[in-house]
């Protein structure tokens, strides 16, 4: 068996699904959102609530649901009713 798979790469890519409709429903997809919700969501002032927050304190950030809705109603019924799954995507985003 020595040498079975020389030269070749295999890998498995099950993350990732080719008929994705950029739904929030899929993990990453909500990860990248919630990234972009930090980045550029802005108050009724035009500051950068969230990034700001961030930049001050990197340990902890304070997120108002109804800012997460304003920014993406489907995202903020998906972290109310997943809130395990979601809370985690969006630390995540918030740390990367």
């Amino acid at each position: 068996m020595a040498g079975w798979d020389e030269g070749n790469v295999f890998y498995s890519d099950q993350r990732y699904t080719a008929d994705e409709d950029n739904s929030p429903a899929v993990g990453h997809i909500a990860e990248r959102k919630f990234a972009e919700f930090i980045r550029t969501f802005r108050s009724e002032d035009d500051a950068f609530v969230y990034r700001d927050q961030l930049l001050r304190n990197k340990n902890r950030i304070r997120v108002k649901l109804e800012h997460i809705r304003q920014f993406d109603d489907e995202l903020g019924d998906l972290l109310v009713n997943r809130p395990a799954e979601y809370l985690a995507l969006l630390e995540m985003a918030s740390s990367a």
